[in-house]
């Protein structure tokens, strides 16, 4: 189950939303422990992918950069992602 809900989730949430699904899912610690360390290897792309496809361009001021920041926040990316991402740094 944990594994179906990794690859679902796969380009459309980060780290913290997977996890807490599974928590709610009543998905034994040591099964979320493993699927915490797949997805943070492939959060990064995840996030860009998902940026891009809603905004596709660097923002060009600071309540811009604040709303895409948002936007994947409220998806679930921790905080040094989408700081790479926003900021340009994930194309690097």
């Amino acid at each position: 189950m944990a594994d179906q809900l990794l690859r679902a989730a796969n380009g459309r949430f980060g780290v913290r939303k997977v996890m807490q699904q599974l928590a709610q899912k009543g998905v034994s610690a040591e099964v979320v422990a493993q699927a915490r360390d797949y997805a943070r290897k492939r959060e990064l792309d995840s996030a860009h992918a998902v940026w891009l496809k809603r905004f596709g361009k660097p923002p060009a001021n600071l309540r811009e950069r604040a709303r895409q920041a948002r936007f994947l926040e409220q998806r679930g990316f921790e905080p040094e992602v989408i700081q790479k991402v926003v900021g340009g740094e994930a194309d690097e």
